[in-house]
């Protein structure tokens, strides 16, 4: 998901500097158009709160927060899950407020929110009270209400999608993501 959104980023004109990263240093993606765009890619750890402070800089104006410890891997390994889904993603909402206030965070979440459907016929809606059935669940459950907590406040412009899950053939090699795009647009 990743490396398709900064393919996107890197075809829009209003961007002008575009910061990837990575638990490996992370490829510009093939682009089919000319860019100007400025692109650091960069290997990072952020569940280091030096390395946040250091990425999250007051010029950045959009930031896609995409990381995580996938599902089943979340589920296996409760205190990874724990620090990078959740203590990691809170880490680098309190260096963005603290650094960055007021700047737009996106935030891809999962349908894991909800748990499992009652029937296999059940459609989950927006209606649908969450009860994650799953610690990866909780973990993405956790972060959209802080996200939404902190723009209540005023801290963050933050927005939240939720994706569907994505069962992979080759699941080992799903175990861990450590994306995070940040962009700066002309305006």
């Amino acid at each position: 998901m990743g490396q398709a959104l900064a393919s996107a980023l890197l075809a829009d004109p209003l961007v002008s500097k575009l910061t990837l990263t990575d638990v490996f240093e992370p490829n510009v993606p093939n682009s089919n158009t000319q860019t100007k765009v400025e692109t650091r890619c960069l290997k990072a750890d952020l569940t280091s709160l030096e390395t946040c402070q250091s990425l999250f800089t007051p010029d950045l104006n959009l930031i896609y927060i995409l990381h995580g410890i996938m599902s089943g891997a979340a589920e296996a390994n409760f205190e990874l899950g724990l620090m990078v889904n959740l203590d990691s993603t809170r880490q680098i909402l309190d260096v963005l407020r603290q650094t960055n206030p007021g700047v737009k965070v996106i935030y891809p979440s999962s349908l894991a929110v909800y748990g499992p459907p009652a029937t296999s016929t059940t459609k989950i809606t927006e209606l649908h009270t969450p009860v994650p059935g799953s610690s990866y669940g909780a973990q993405k459950h956790i972060c959209e209400t802080l996200l939404d907590d902190y723009s209540r406040r005023g801290f963050l412009d933050g927005r939240t999608c939720r994706l569907p899950t994505v069962c992979f053939a080759e699941c080992s090699l799903v175990l861990s993501t450590g994306n995070l795009i940040a962009a700066s647009r002309s305006l």
